[in-house]
């Protein structure tokens, strides 16, 4: 019991942004690589975030995205 809750914190933690609480980049590619796969419908929602540029260009789209 301890260590499937143990365990289902690690996903937790390797599957989200611990800023945001949102789906990480990895997430998110697994997710939009199976939705292809199954030909399920699916939308992208983008927003421009002022100055988060710098962020990416600083550390990389690794860490900023």
């Amino acid at each position: 019991m301890i260590c499937a809750k143990r365990f289902d914190n690690l996903e937790q933690e390797a599957e989200t942004d611990p800023l945001t609480g949102l789906a990480n980049r990895r997430t998110l590619e697994t997710v939009f690589a199976n939705m292809k796969e199954t030909s399920d419908r699916f939308s992208i929602l983008m927003i421009d975030i002022d100055h988060f540029k710098v962020v990416n260009d600083t550390f990389g789209h690794g860490l900023g995205d």
